[in-house]
């Protein structure tokens, strides 16, 4: 009896092939070495071998880049020569392997071609053992059938015992596995059959493989049983499709047949000193190779000989040594699956006591991989966590190899004590299972590896459903938003199971941002919305609200006085209330030395010397209508940059303009006290004094209103002058008729308190977007760089950021989608290190962070993020150099990873002309490009292919149907 596994593509449909002539060993996260044993990879590719039987001729072996290479599918049709009950085979049996040969279209290769053809058999399928170790002469010994199959038969038969493992020392044994020179058991046993036709692409050499396995019955074994614990579609929603040893091996069952229990890898002396006892036994090889960066021993933590945990151990790199003695060092690699990966698993008893430096370790190993399912699929999900056969096998056989790949600070000889419960030293497997359960308790496997926020005990869920958005208050009722329009959303908050959730549960407040259009979005709100303005039954109908700031209604007379801000009405509730500030003094002034326009964050003086971050100041102080206070944000020598506008709807900035030579000083403003220093009618926006302020003082106001569609673009976020038009930044520039589009997400706040330690948690919710038609614009127009958000959750499983405060790709789009947006310079976090132009747009952001260590000046790009203690005047640097995408066979050249299957969208950059910068010329290729492509060669071509004007002429060589257009050149082989 015989099962056929026979495949070629994934179920993307996507080809199998990887360059062998540009490889490096640590391009890749999975591009693992052949540890030993293998036969070896072949040089550079020879000349096409001779035409078969009815063969039409040598295939063409020389295509240019942009071919299509002709596929080999190589499809197990049948294993004879068992000569057990219903052809099962016994001891001695040789093994005749029919199979077939194609094309994707259809038609047969002639087997001389192939440069490769090898075949192997490990088994049982429960616990595999090298049994006929790999042969390589597929390809010349298979012969042909009369119906156009081939026939190989292995030289040797079926031996009596398991072959030793590759590299076999004593260091592994039976407690790991390893059965050599036992006799083979019944079972299900499994022939792997790869081949390869070799062939050059511009002269680089490249493979095209074909990988099938088959299952059979041995020694009076009746059913097959296939090993299935991972499917190959859950390591391609990451790899996209799986290879390793230059592309020869692609299915995760072909692996299994050389990376059996007791594997080694090659441990020379002459290479890194040596790497003794390492194993490529699969299961634990993988365990820690994904694990990288967050191994208790690459962290340098290990275990005292009382139980307790060292911090102090020398770090050791998790490496390999592979074919050619090659070494492979996985000590960076980080799991990309979240929220483990960012938002960290809970502490344990005793952290709080630690230093600081064994507090860092014990985070790192916090948020190191565990979600299981992401490899071993979850049961209960669809799609892209399909549950193979086995996937629970994890759960209900805990085993000191598997379990200590990645929890590698146990010593298995000592005992170890964490949580107040201490495991004794442990001889071999047999206990494991008498206390890690499958679930059910603290430490049952399943529960252990469960974050927190998957909890549904601990985490009931958050989830916001914008149901409309609507014009609201004076409008012309068209079903569009139009400059001068209040926006109102009408949204639902519920729980996972569905129940309505109070607006309390969401804390103080949800956060709203708009952008628009959707082919390039920029900013114009981003802000929050009270929840205690949410009242009554849901559905929730809202105006969005705008935070206006130091909006100045004039001087105080002599008697009370009545003033009137310029928006209404108020909201005046928690998280919104209005503030009333009085200028009392003056003290040191300057004045501009270059004119300045709205709405800019910044001013230059003569002299900044007198003043200081926070200060407030007024500027064209007593000039009528170009009167206006701000704080300064940061002091940059005699450069002024201002943390809140006059009057905006989101971001700081002028309200005015103002010229060169006006008089800016330094004011002391006072808060004054509602319902003792004055009242306010929030309805009509009056604040009238009950207690004189001062004749002559100057009155101001901090309030939210109800936002209002400007009929003109804001700044940007963290706007400079590093960045501009150039870039499609509209600041100032009157709105666009188009698809617009809102987003909004709440969390709810949540505390863990385990083994004494208190952990802090957000319940955040995934954010809902929903777009909406701005002027004259008649058609939806989605934003369609990205094709889903689920493109991102194939890798990530999910998005977080920010702390765990923004979930799901339409929380990053809207800000992150927006032209010209910058990181945090250094006006927004004082001591910030220079990141001059550099840009949080996601355009130029995702590429980079994305080809991270494959950058040319990957040590280069860092960014400035959200900040920690004691923000503003902290800062967290962000650098992405161990970042290795892990899209196979060539990284980021897979488009379609991220961009999605069939989206053609990234095919040429997206226009970003406002329609007044007619002839301006904008930066859309440069801003792309030159993010992966970022050598010091790459930009010279850039700006030789730029005129001095900034008009650029890529289009020329890369739009589609050009020469070198995008997607050819993006063609992976």
């Amino acid at each position: 009896m015989v099962s056929t596994l026979a495949r070629h593509r994934d179920a993307a449909g996507i080809r199998r092939r990887i360059s062998y002539g540009s490889w490096t060993g640590a391009a890749l996260a999975l591009a693992l070495a052949c540890a030993g044993g293998c036969t070896g990879d072949e040089g550079d590719t020879g000349p096409p071998g001779p035409p078969g039987p009815g063969g039409g001729g040598p295939t063409n072996s020389v295509l240019e880049q942009g071919d299509t290479p002709p596929g080999v599918n190589v499809a197990l049709v049948a294993l004879s020569g068992g000569s057990g009950a219903g052809g099962s085979f016994k001891v001695g049996d040789k093994i005749t392997a029919r199979f077939t040969l194609t094309k994707d279209d259809g038609t047969a290769w002639d087997i001389a071609e192939m440069a490769t053809g090898r075949a192997l058999v490990s088994g049982p399928t429960f616990n595999y053992q090298r049994v006929l170790p790999e042969v390589s002469n597929v390809a010349t010994a298979a012969v042909r059938n009369a119906d156009g199959s081939y026939s190989y038969t292995f030289a040797a038969g079926i031996p009596a015992v398991y072959a030793p493992p590759l590299n076999d020392t004593p260091t592994f044994g039976v407690e790991d596995g390893e059965l050599t020179g036992q006799p083979l058991l019944a079972g299900t046993y499994t022939l792997g059959l790869y081949l390869a036709w070799n062939y050059t692409v511009d002269g680089q050499g490249f493979r095209d493989v074909g990988n099938t396995t088959a299952d059979f019955l041995f020694g009076g074994a009746t059913t097959i049983e296939h090993r299935e614990v991972v499917l190959q579609q859950n390591c391609n929603n990451c790899h996209q499709d799986l290879q390793a040893h230059g592309g020869l091996r692609h299915e995760v069952t072909l692996c299994l047949l050389c990376h059996t229990a007791g594997a080694e890898d090659r441990n020379d002396p002459s290479v890194a000193g040596g790497t003794p006892d390492v194993t490529i036994d699969f299961k634990v090889m993988i365990h820690k190779l994904h694990a990288g960066r967050h191994l208790p021993s690459v962290l340098g933590v290990d275990t005292n000989p009382d139980g307790s945990r060292n911090y102090g151990a020398t770090p050791k790199p998790y490496q390999i040594v592979g074919f050619g003695n090659s070494i492979h060092d996985y000590s960076e690699v980080s799991f990309p699956a979240w929220p483990w990966g960012l938002i960290a698993m809970p502490r344990d008893q005793g952290y709080t006591a630690l230093p600081a430096a064994a507090k860092a370790q014990e985070n790192a190993i916090r948020t190191g991989p565990a979600d299981c399912a992401a490899c071993h699929g979850d049961p209960d999900g669809p799609g892209p966590l399909a549950a193979p056969a086995q996937g629970d096998l994890h759960k209900s056989q805990p085993a000191r190899n598997s379990c200590g790949s990645c929890h590698d600070d146990v010593n298995w000889g000592f005992p170890y004590t964490a949580n107040g419960q201490t495991m004794p030293s442990q001889a071999n497997n047999s206990n494991c299972v008498l206390c890690h359960e499958q679930s059910g308790g603290a430490l049952a496997i399943e529960d252990a590896h469960r974050h927190p926020l998957h909890d549904p005990t601990f985490n009931p869920g958050l989830n916001i459903d914008v149901l409309a958005v609507d014009e609201a208050g004076a409008s012309n009722g068209n079903g569009n938003l139009d400059p001068g329009e209040k926006v109102s959303v009408t949204f639902t908050m519920t729980d996972d199971a569905g129940a309505a959730v109070l607006p309390s549960v969401a804390g103080a407040s949800l956060s709203v941002v708009l952008s628009g259009p959707t082919h390039n979005y920029n900013l114009l709100l981003n802000g929050s919305i009270p929840t205690p303005a949410l009242s009554g039954a849901q559905p929730f109908t809202v105006p969005l609200p705008s935070l206006v700031q130091l909006e100045f209604l004039g001087d105080s007379t002599v008697g009370l006085d009545v003033f009137t801000t310029a928006f209404t009405p108020h909201w005046d509730v928690a998280g919104a209330l209005t503030s009333v500030l009085v200028r009392t003094a003056s003290s040191s002034s300057t004045t501009l030395a270059a004119p300045a326009s709205a709405p800019q964050n910044y001013v230059d003086v003569a002299s900044g010397a007198a003043f200081a971050r926070d200060d407030y100041v007024v500027i064209d102080d007593g000039v009528a209508g170009s009167e206006e206070y701000l704080r300064l944000q940061f002091v940059d020598g005699n450069r002024l940059w201002f943390s809140s506008p006059a009057t905006s709807s989101y971001k700081a900035g002028l309200g005015a303009d103002h010229p060169a030579g006006a008089t800016l000083t330094k004011v002391t403003l006072v808060t004054k006290v509602a319902g003792t220093d004055y009242a306010l009618d929030p309805a009509l926006g009056t604040i009238t004094e009950l207690i004189e302020f001062g004749a002559g003082n100057a009155v101001l106001a901090t309030y939210t209103s109800d936002f209002v569609m400007p009929a003109s673009y804001p700044l940007a976020l963290n706007d400079t002058p590093d960045l501009g038009e150039a870039w499609g930044e509209w600041t100032g520039k009157a709105l666009v008729d188009g698809t617009y589009s809102v987003s909004i997400w709440g969390s709810r706040a949540l505390t863990l308190n385990l083994y004494g330690e208190a952990n802090a948690y957000r319940g955040t919710s995934e954010a809902h977007l929903a777009d909406f038609l701005v002027g004259a614009a008649t058609t939806v127009e989605p934003y369609s760089l990205i094709s889903s958000g689920q493109n991102c959750n194939d890798c990530h499983q999910d998005v977080y950021f920010h702390g765990g405060g923004r979930r799901g790709f339409d929380a990053c789009v809207l800000c992150h989608g927006t032209a010209g947006s910058e990181d945090r310079p250094q006006y927004v976090a004082a001591n910030a290190p220079p990141t001059t132009g550099a840009t949080i747009n996601l355009r130029t952001m995702l590429h980079k962070i994305h080809m991270g260590a494959e950058l040319a000046n990957a040590s280069t790009y860092t960014l400035v993020g959200f900040g920690s203690a004691g923000w503003p005047n902290n800062f967290t640097p962000h650098t992405y150099e161990h970042v290795e995408f892990p899209a196979l066979p060539q990284g980021t050249k897979n488009c379609q990873s991220c961009h999605g299957a069939g989206n053609t969208a990234w095919h040429e950059p997206a226009e970003r002309d406002h329609p007044t910068m007619q002839g301006v010329p904008v930066l859309e290729w440069r801003a792309v490009c030159n993010s992966c492509h970022d050598s010091s060669a790459a930009t010279a071509h850039i700006d030789l292919m730029t005129t001095t004007s900034g008009v650029e002429s890529c289009s020329v060589c890369h739009q589609p149907g050009k020469e070198w257009n995008v997607p050819k050149m993006h063609k992976s082989y």
